[in-house]
């Protein structure tokens, strides 16, 4: 425990200039309630109750930065990931940022 007391503030970067950072988004079931707003209908006709968990995690310093959950209806991946970056780069100079293809789109070059 007293390693842990004296653990280094310091953040590891990339080139020593660079925060290095991950969006993803992951899908988690909840008990079901029918009068959920997070209520989700697949295309075979099976009817969920999910959260979807957008997630900003800095991979050198292995923390999460941000989180943002939304109704599994109505989520926007791209939309949320630009959230992020934005209030990310108010804060953060210099970062790289990491996503799947999902992600694809001019808004993110």
């Amino acid at each position: 425990m007293l390693e842990l007391s004296r653990a280094s503030t310091a953040l590891q970067l990339l080139d020593d200039k660079y925060l290095v950072v991950a969006i993803d988004g992951s899908d988690f079931d909840q008990p079901f309630n029918p009068k959920s707003e997070n209520i989700f209908k697949r295309k075979d006709g099976k009817i969920y109750c999910q959260i979807h968990v957008n997630a900003l995690y800095d991979v050198l310093n292995k923390l999460y930065l941000d989180l943002i959950i939304q109704p599994r209806p109505k989520i926007d991946e791209r939309q949320t990931a630009l959230m992020m970056l934005k209030q990310l780069a108010q804060q953060e100079k210099d970062f790289l940022g990491l996503m799947d293809r999902g992600y694809t789109g001019f808004n993110f070059i």
